[in-house]
């Protein structure tokens, strides 16, 4: 059971991203409302209360509930409710210390998606950082019944590859995997699209890196439901390479937001580390000629000449910081890695298509890192595994090491 102690009180719901809004002037017992579809309905129970009444074919529902301190907002998250009948009425009290008696309260409402919560976030102070104008964004899957009930352990940080995508919640998929194990599943995008990402060097996205780590394990979302124990690091292809570059070229990952109390991972998917074999990779399969190879057309955007040509220069300052195989292991501050090649048996056009990064510097890099005195570094080869399909179809490679990683503190 839970109270509303407010004298005003403001209400929304979002319905597959439809949002109603009450009245925010409603008088001080509060007003009543329903939900276009799902009959939802908030009415005052009693003074200073308010009862939640649910009649919906839909069997389960979450809800986010957000406060401020100003009609309008903006919106703090506060707590969550979800509702798992089809026919429910119910009183519910929340705490209304950080808003004050005469704040103004949203309730957001969510689908369940095979019991599992799904949302995505955008983090608008990634489009004032210089690096472009979009926003980074990250979407996020989680069980209610894990997480809530006994705070989730896990943390799974996937950064999508360079098409900026993430899982949709309806589909099977590495995010739903890891939050059926009991992980809060997170695919993180650097940018809202891939024409974003192409037009810089890694080493120039890694601010944008740095703001959406923090944002997600700062999030009040996050710090609602995750224990702070572990945080697994993990992506393809771009998604494997910029967060690598970004932590060989800058002390980022050494900041409490990039690590678990227990015990930190880093597991990537087919990265891009040295860029002059990149190009010659390119170049020995005749993969420019290649319309198979997307990351080709994306070397040449990011670089500004045509990937494997040989007037593309490969000694310039931006090609050089983006090539990190040589870096010393004491640049990482994460201890525990795995490096993972896909598609390596390919050969010709199929390794353009199939392939499409060259296996050594992944197994060089991994090498690197586990000569180090506090570091190391498991390296697995998938050969006959498409660089764009072996995330997806393997991501139980970096969740079961994980899971029986030792903690480290």
């Amino acid at each position: 059971m839970k109270v509303f102690f407010v004298s005003i009180f403001t209400f929304a719901v979002l319905i597959s991203c439809l949002q109603v809004n009450s009245n925010e002037d409603s008088p001080p017992r509060g007003p009543s409302s329903e939900g276009t579809g799902h009959n939802l309905r908030i009415t005052p129970a009693a003074s200073n209360q308010f009862t939640l009444s649910w009649n919906s074919t839909a069997a389960k529902q979450f809800f986010e509930i957000l406060g401020s301190s100003n009609v309008g907002g903006p919106y703090s998250f506060i707590d969550f409710h979800s509702v798992v009948s089809t026919s429910a009425q119910e009183t519910f009290e929340i705490t209304v210390d950080a808003i004050g008696q005469n704040g103004f309260f949203k309730l957001n409402s969510h689908s369940l998606f095979a019991d599992l919560f799904h949302e995505t976030f955008d983090v608008e102070s990634c489009a004032s950082l210089g690096i472009g104008t979009e926003n980074c964004q990250f979407d996020i899957m989680f069980s209610p019944q894990s997480c809530l009930s006994e705070k989730c352990s896990k943390i799974l940080l996937f950064f999508s590859g360079g098409q900026m995508s993430c899982p949709s919640p309806e589909d099977d998929s590495y995010m739903r995997d890891y939050a059926n194990d009991g992980y809060i599943a997170i695919c993180a995008k650097v940018f809202e699209t891939s024409e974003g990402n192409t037009a810089w060097p890694r080493n120039k996205i890694a601010p944008r890196i740095f703001e959406i780590v923090n944002a997600v394990t700062q999030s009040p979302l996050v710090k609602d439901i995750w224990n702070g124990d572990a945080l697994l690091f993990s992506g393809v292809s771009e998604g494997a390479s910029a967060p690598v570059v970004t932590m060989a070229r800058n002390a980022f990952d050494s900041a409490p937001e990039w690590k678990g109390t227990k015990k930190t991972g880093a597991c990537f998917f087919d990265g891009i580390y040295d860029i002059p074999s990149f190009h010659t990779f390119i170049k020995n399969n005749n993969c420019f000629s290649s319309s198979g190879l997307v990351e080709c057309g994306r070397q040449t955007e990011r670089y500004g000449c045509q990937a494997g040509s040989p007037d593309c220069d490969c000694s310039t300052e931006e090609t050089q910081l983006d090539s990190i195989v040589g870096q010393s292991p004491s640049v990482f501050s994460i201890q525990d890695w795995k490096l993972i090649s896909c598609g390596s048996g390919f050969t010709g056009a199929n390794a353009c298509s199939y392939d499409a990064t060259p296996q050594t510097p992944i197994s060089d890099l991994c090498q690197n890192i586990d000569a180090g005195t506090s570091t190391n570094c498991t390296f697995k080869s998938l050969p006959y595994q498409s660089h764009i399909t072996c995330s997806a179809t393997h991501s139980s490679e970096c969740r079961e090491w994980f899971n029986t990683l030792p903690n480290q503190l």
